[in-house]
């Protein structure tokens, strides 16, 4: 009876969860092999992201990862004739972990993004979005229908990122305790041309 209320709990609260599709979740390697379950484990300079208490007894180091984000979409609206890709750019997301330590005490400092995505689309695609048709009267009573766009280059582009600067201390208490805190200062960043 108890593991049925809490799979109805689980399952009524599910419906209530918004996805992060900006989430990068690929501060390390190991932890992106992981699937991000690297929290317990947190065991080189990407602690300071994961679990800042990892760091205590960790040798001395510079971490420097690189994330490469390339997203590919489409779009289709049917009403206006429209069916095209954005284009392929790369989104390079840098990550920097320091780790230094001393004795029980390790001071850390991360600079990495955490999160962050962007597309690019060939405005002459998107043409129908730009406004609505012009239409003239002709001295013959007829109507002339253009739209007053054409040939004019527009720019479609979205980016969002978020970088973390992220000091961090810990302390190892024993072979098996450790204690971590960090302090995350978020810089965000979006950008939007149409």
């Amino acid at each position: 009876m108890k593991r049925a209320l809490t799979c109805l709990l689980i399952l009524s609260l599910a419906g209530t969860i918004f996805a992060n599709g900006l989430s990068l979740n690929s501060p390390g390697p190991r932890a992106l092999a992981m699937g991000g379950a690297f929290v317990g484990l947190a065991n080189d300079g990407s602690a300071i992201y994961w679990n800042p208490a990892g760091l205590a007894g960790q040798e001395s180091a510079i971490k420097l990862i690189a994330t490469d984000i390339i997203p590919l979409a489409n779009y289709q609206l049917a009403a206006y004739g429209i069916d095209t890709e954005a284009e392929m750019i790369h989104y390079l997301g840098p990550n920097i972990f320091f780790n230094y330590l001393m004795g029980d005490l390790a001071l850390g400092l991360g600079i990495f993004v955490p999160a962050g995505i962007g597309t690019e689309w060939d405005g002459a695609d998107l043409l129908a979005f730009a406004g609505p048709p012009q239409i003239d009267l002709l001295g013959d009573g007829s109507l002339m229908v253009t739209n007053p766009y054409a040939g004019k280059e527009f720019e479609w582009m979205s980016k969002i990122a978020v970088i973390d600067i992220s000091p961090a201390l810990a302390y190892q208490i024993s072979d098996k305790v450790s204690l971590g805190v960090a302090a995350n200062i978020y810089y965000g960043m979006l950008e939007l041309k149409r």
